[in-house]
């Protein structure tokens, strides 16, 4: 099933799973494959909950869409309280999240998002620094 994009002014996600190749390295298969599951289930959840669009999966991460800045940063801000409950409750305590958000009006070509608006989203994500709540959170041109 195909999800319409937002059009006009749109908020755009990006997450990262911070240090996936490391934890790769150092947990077994198993333990790697459930992380990654956990972080995709507690993600997706707060994406839907906000109705946030997955552009497109980045293995380790997320490009999401939303209508409104409103939406984008409730749901990060949501993204961080999941992670952090987890970790109060001992599980998954390697899970750490960069997120980075940007509202602008990028290109809508079919599936996908193009543009500048994308561009900062991304580079705003990669000067996030997960921290020890499980999230770090980055936003440029973002009003509410």
């Amino acid at each position: 099933m195909t999800q319409t994009l937002p059009t006009g002014v749109v908020t755009i996600m990006f997450t990262d799973l911070v240090g996936s190749t490391a934890l790769t390295e150092r947990l077994s298969a198993n333990a790697a494959q459930a992380l990654l599951r956990a972080h995709d289930r507690t993600l997706r959840q707060q994406f839907e909950r906000f109705d946030g669009i997955v552009v497109k999966g980045t293995g380790d991460g997320f490009l999401v869409a939303f209508a409104s800045p409103r939406q984008g940063v409730t749901c990060a801000v949501e993204v961080q309280r999941a992670l952090a409950a987890q970790h109060a409750e001992g599980r998954y305590p390697e899970l750490t999240v960069r997120i980075g958000l940007h509202t602008g009006e990028p290109e809508a070509v079919g599936a996908e998002l193009l543009g500048s608006d994308v561009n900062l989203a991304a580079r705003s994500e990669a000067e996030a620094a997960g921290g020890p709540g499980g999230t770090g959170m980055m936003a440029t041109n973002v009003l509410l």
